[in-house]
């Protein structure tokens, strides 16, 4: 049950944005775990709503939607409400249906918001699953201009942008932290830090967006075709505009991807040049005594050899030993592989 503090929260919100009056009885302010509005008046008895009410705000958590759903549309259980993540519209008859799936970071143990919209020109009705959702919309009607949520129109119009308000700066933020990852490369892999962690942590946050930015553009698309005929013009104009925008959103991120798989593939050349420093050091190494790897199979053989017999040989043999060792160091050297 969505608490009492947080209706009331949300009614005073309202209020403070002009979309509506308070109304009070007997001098005392009645309230409600459904919040409704019929024609610019807080409704107080349910009963009051029905499929011929005009001009109707409701705002009210999922388990609320018996209490007052079936009287305003009362087809509702038409819509299909699809388990599935992502954003869509569907048009019914009498109503469109609109399923908003707000996705979360990856690292957040928490289900995804979902909000259910039914709107049918003028009638709106918001369905909450989520109290965070519901407050994030209670700070944008607060903030937003009053002339601009006249109409259950603009209330759903208000709604769609205050989705997608802070993505750009998401998307920024993201940006930064890749390039942060690219300027450390060479230091993380000198250090021994692992990236490949964070990286696929990025990966999975810009894939999230990249579904829920798509899915966003295909319910727009939706809206923008009003079958039913529900919205005005002027709205379509700005879905169109709004559109535009998340579209750009999406494009946006598909950057961000390439940009991340790219970074992901310059650690690995970074960790294959690493590799390969120390596979040519141990190389350069094997190949200076291979000379004396030689000499001693050479030596160690047991047959005659009359060079033994000589006094000098031991000597003469150090002394070819270390001459074959340097020379091989300084043609190293000259070649750069030390």
């Amino acid at each position: 049950m969505l608490c009492f503090v947080l209706c009331r929260g949300i009614i005073h919100g309202l209020q403070a944005s002009g979309l509506v009056e308070e109304k009070t009885e007997g001098g005392k302010k009645e309230n409600s775990d459904m919040l409704a509005y019929l024609n610019g008046s807080r409704l107080h008895d349910a009963s009051r709503l029905g499929p011929d009410s005009k001009n109707m705000l409701c705002i009210a958590g999922k388990h609320e939607q018996d209490t007052f759903l079936p009287a305003v549309f009362p087809t509702h259980t038409k819509a299909s409400a699809k388990e599935t993540a992502g954003n869509y519209c569907e048009s019914h008859l009498e109503f469109d249906y609109i399923r908003i799936s707000t996705p979360h970071e990856p690292e957040e143990d928490r289900p995804t918001d979902i909000t259910e919209v039914f709107f049918s020109g003028d009638k709106l009705v918001f369905l909450f699953h989520c109290e965070k959702a519901m407050t994030d919309f209670l700070q944008t009607l607060q903030t937003a201009d009053k002339t601009d949520c006249t109409t259950p129109a603009d209330v759903l119009y208000t709604f769609l942008v205050s989705l997608t308000a802070q993505e750009a700066d998401r998307l920024a933020d993201l940006e930064q932290g890749i390039m942060e990852m690219e300027d450390s490369l060479v230091d993380a892999v000198d250090n021994r830090r692992d990236y490949h962690t964070p990286i696929h942590t990025m990966r999975r946050r810009l894939f999230m967006l990249k579904r829920y930015y798509e899915s966003m553009v295909d319910l727009l698309d939706d809206l923008e075709e009003n079958r039913n005929h529900f919205l005005p013009d002027t709205t379509l104009t700005l879905l169109h505009f709004h559109a535009n925008k998340v579209d750009r959103l999406y494009h946006e991120v598909l950057n961000l991807r390439d940009y991340a798989m790219q970074v992901r593939e310059a650690y690995q050349a970074q960790i294959d040049i690493s590799l390969n420093n120390i596979m040519r050091v141990f190389t350069v190494v094997a190949t200076i005594f291979l000379p004396l790897s030689l000499f001693v199979g050479w030596y160690g053989m047991n047959v005659e050899m009359p060079e033994l017999r000589s006094k000098l040989f031991y000597p003469v043999f150090i002394a070819v030993s270390i001459a074959m060792v340097v020379v091989t160091v300084i043609f190293f050297k000259k070649k750069k592989w030390l």
